[in-house]
């Protein structure tokens, strides 16, 4: 099977986190991560520990632990110690095990005239482990310290990070013959979206395998908005309108971001021009859902859509679109529309900044501020004072450090009545 066919139809059910946990955790059991498929030991380690083969005990591990990551890049090796394997459990470890280590060492010609307080860990297995450390020599050296001196196939530290402080709770395997290998994988554990890819296939393929990868996800309710702003933004550019047209009931049921940053990447006028064709029924569902939405379209389309779509837009949420149109001419233009501007009204009474504000940007734009006041000037004569003074009081807050604010404030004063 090629590659594409074997994500796009395979099926496979992989053993989840919880379920591994659940399997494992009132055992001995440990699991190892490894990049390779191969639990031994790398003679050519240059890690200032042990060397050996370093695990995690499942037992110790929280029930939202991650055994086997994001990728399939890597394996994880499930294990137990064989009967008759000489542990070192430094949980255990007591004052007659250490007399008896550190005649071993010296025995053998170990320097064992030591100052312990310099023993990270001030117990018995913490002045053992800086025994060997201070004899260690090198990663290879240290195994055969602890192996073939002390005699030891494993070493298990329960939580007080002796063997190294980063991982409290682990285990390191001296001896390979130990390990009994309960169960071994490459689990990929990323979601489907996010092993798609099609950008690499000859464009004459690309649509074929994008609807049986979508018709599969969708067989199984994987199926989101951001696989098809994947798979949109990977598709040759003749390809988006068919892929609108295959897709389009799935579309429905997603967000507009399926079109975010469309001139970025390359989608732009082939898709922008056609819109209220080939487009019009995701359009007309996705802007009546939220008129926010037309912020995802290229800047010169916008006001055509809401002008083509307004009469479908919902009225209480309308006013609030202001400030997601790019355009500040648009904006002004938006603010005339009929079904808009009642809805403009009753804000302009309450709260003026929630208009006057998306006409600021990065700087106060008192031409387009003076526009939008003669846009409302005949409801906002109508005003009570109580109402008038509120607007008064937005505007004079600029009057102090804006260089142009006394032109605005005449302009706000004479249409007040306050001058």
């Amino acid at each position: 099977m090629r590659f594409k066919e074997f994500y796009i139809n395979e099926d496979r059910k992989y053993p989840t986190d919880q379920e591994l946990y659940e399997k494992y955790k009132d055992n001995d059991v440990y699991f190892s991560y490894r990049s390779i498929d191969k639990l031994g030991i790398n003679p050519k380690s240059r890690f200032d520990t042990p060397n050996g083969i370093y695990a995690y005990p499942v037992r110790y591990q929280t029930t939202n632990v991650r055994f086997t990551g994001d990728t399939n890049t890597g394996f994880v090796y499930f294990f137990k110690l064989k009967p008759g394997t000489n542990l070192l459990d430094l949980g255990e470890y007591n004052k007659t095990a250490f007399d008896n280590d550190i005649k071993k060492l010296k025995d053998a010609g170990y320097n064992t005239d030591l100052d312990f307080s310099d023993s990270k860990v001030d117990s018995f297995p913490g002045n053992l482990w800086f025994a060997t450390y201070k004899n260690r020599g090198n990663a290879n050296k240290w195994n055969y310290l602890l192996r073939k001196v002390l005699g030891y196939d494993a070493v298990l530290d329960r939580g007080e990070g002796i063997i190294h402080n980063n991982e409290p709770a682990q285990i390191v395997v001296l001896n390979p013959t130990s390990i009994e290998v309960l169960e071994t994988g490459m689990y990929d554990k990323r979601t489907a979206t996010q092993r798609f890819d099609v950008a690499g296939m000859k464009k004459e393929n690309q649509l074929k395998y994008v609807d049986a990868f979508v018709n599969n996800l969708k067989n199984n309710e994987e199926l989101n908005g951001y696989l098809l702003i994947q798979i949109l933004h990977q598709l040759h550019p003749d390809n988006y309108k068919q892929f609108i047209e295959n897709q389009v009931d799935n579309i429905h049921l997603m967000d507009l971001s399926l079109f975010a940053d469309a001139e970025v990447t390359g989608l732009g006028d082939e898709m922008t021009k056609n819109v209220l064709v080939w487009l019009g029924p995701v359009v007309e569902h996705l802007l009546h859902n939220n008129i926010k939405n037309v912020r995802y379209f290229p800047e010169k389309y916008q006001i055509e859509l809401i002008k083509h779509y307004e009469k479908s837009f919902k009225e209480y949420s309308s006013i609030y679109a202001i400030p997601y149109i790019i355009n500040l001419d648009d904006r002004l233009e938006y603010l005339q529309l009929s079904n808009v501007k009642p809805w403009v009204v009753n804000e302009l009474k309450s709260d003026p900044k929630v208009i006057f504000n998306s006409f600021k940007t990065t700087n106060l734009n008192i031409d387009k501020m003076i526009k939008v006041l003669e846009i409302f000037e005949p409801e906002i004569t109508k005003f009570d004072t109580k109402k008038k003074q509120i607007i008064f009081k937005y505007f004079n807050y600029f009057n102090d450090y804006i260089e142009e604010s006394p032109r605005l404030m005449k302009k706000v004063s004479s249409l007040l009545g306050l001058e």
